[in-house]
């Protein structure tokens, strides 16, 4: 479906992000972002946005195309 789609690329930009590690999710299934992180604010909104673990809250890839650069 598009929203295991969104999560897969959420997945894979998490693995980017954050120096090839593997998403580790937390209790609540949401990814779990490392606390030392200095990536933009933005960049950790979209991944969890992506990543959310109830798919009808992941945004549609239409919307991803759309986002301000």
């Amino acid at each position: 479906s598009q929203a295991s789609d969104v999560w897969s690329l959420g997945a894979i930009l998490y693995y980017l992000a954050f120096d090839c590690t593997v998403p580790v999710l937390g209790e609540d299934c949401n990814p779990r972002i490392p606390s030392t992180s200095a990536r933009p604010g933005p960049m950790i909104d979209l991944i969890r946005a992506m990543m959310a673990n109830d798919p009808s809250k992941r945004p549609s890839c239409d919307a991803l195309l759309h986002l301000p650069q």
